[in-house]
């Protein structure tokens, strides 16, 4: 019972902390995506050129990571781009701040890429993806007049989408996210290939000693469906109330 209440738990944190720093990479690639650099002729030619460098760099991880499947991409997570990473780290950076700072107890970083932080980051790199394609349909959803308005009273690029547009879109793109958050905790299942005690290792692991297979597998697919509902009645629920309050404003 106890390793089937953590393994719920566990679920739960990686959902909830997939889903928050998916939203904060969904929201960045989407306003950065949002407007072509081509309708920022009038910029400066070194603004513009960075912008242009951001905006394809943003299409490309967009298109990788929407063309790969998540399974896969949690594999090479875990086993080449955090190993990769952390071999660096530790071999080319961490000498150089034992040498600067005259520091040789420094310790090295230790992050395996079976750890949970791990899933955490394979799953936010994943759904900021989709994420971002969400906001960016909200903030294209803006009406074009509230725009040319705000740039006529001397906003910038990045006053107007603070103040305007990102405040209307996020209204907007609640429901979808929602749905997201409900892919997410299904998708949690999959970093059971990284062998993280989440449900679904737990279940497996269960079966497997027991050899009861029919109990197991019908009490797991139970307690995602309890969430999964769950979530969809709360995103119903949110759907619902933002029509209501819409239908308020444009009564009133």
């Amino acid at each position: 019972m106890k390793c089937e209440i953590k393994g719920v738990s566990i679920t739960i944190y990686l959902a909830i902390g997939s889903y928050i720093i998916a939203i904060a990479i969904g929201l960045l690639i989407g306003v950065i995506r949002s407007i072509p650099p081509s309708n920022f002729i009038q910029w400066p030619f070194f603004q513009r050129f960075f912008y242009t460098i951001l905006y394809n760099l943003a299409t490309f991880y967009v298109e990788i990571m929407r063309g790969l499947p998540t399974i896969v991409f949690l594999l090479v997570t875990g086993y080449i781009i955090i190993p990769v990473f952390i071999k660096t780290i530790n071999t080319e950076i961490v000498p150089i701040i034992r040498i600067v700072f005259n520091a040789p107890e420094f310790p090295a970083i230790i992050w395996r890429g079976r750890d949970f932080s791990t899933a955490i980051l394979g799953l936010s790199l994943i759904y900021g993806a989709f994420m971002s394609e969400i906001f960016r349909a909200g903030i294209q959803s803006i009406d074009k007049g509230q725009t040319e308005a705000s740039r006529s009273l001397g906003m910038s690029y990045f006053q107007l989408m603070r103040y305007i547009v990102i405040p209307q879109s996020v209204r907007n793109v609640l429901p979808p996210l929602g749905n997201e958050f409900i892919s997410i905790i299904k998708d949690t299942s999959l970093v059971t290939i990284l062998g993280i005690a989440e449900m679904t290792q737990y279940a497996r692991r269960w079966s497997g000693s027991t050899f009861k297979y029919l109990e197991t597998y019908l009490i797991l697919c139970l307690i995602y469906l309890a969430m999964t509902i769950t979530g969809s009645l709360l995103v119903r629920s949110m759907d619902h109330y933002l029509n209501e309050y819409k239908r308020d404003i444009l009564g009133g």
